[in-house]
C-alpha cells in the first residue's frame, strides 16, 4: 500500500488514499463498526483537546 502511494507521488500523481487503502469496500460492508469507530476516535480526540484546553486555562488564571 505505501509503496504504491510513494510511486504514484514519485510520478506526479495525487493518490486517491480511500480506494487505495480499500476503505471504500470496508465501509460499504462494515458501514455500523466504522461508525461507531470514527465517533470513538472524534470523541477521544474531543476530550483530549478539552483536557488540554482546561489545563491551559487554570495556568492562565494563577498568573495573576
Amino acid at each position: 500500500m505505501v509503496e504504491g502511494i510513494a510511486s504514484d507521488l514519485k510520478r506526479g500523481h495525487l493518490p486517491i488514499l480511500i480506494a487505495e487503502t480499500g476503505l471504500k469496500s470496508e465501509f460499504q460492508f462494515t458501514a455500523l463498526v466504522q461508525l461507531k469507530k470514527t465517533a470513538t476516535a472524534a470523541l477521544l480526540i474531543g476530550i483530549g483537546i478539552y483536557l488540554i484546553m482546561r489545563n491551559k486555562h487554570r495556568e492562565r488564571r494563577t498568573e495573576f
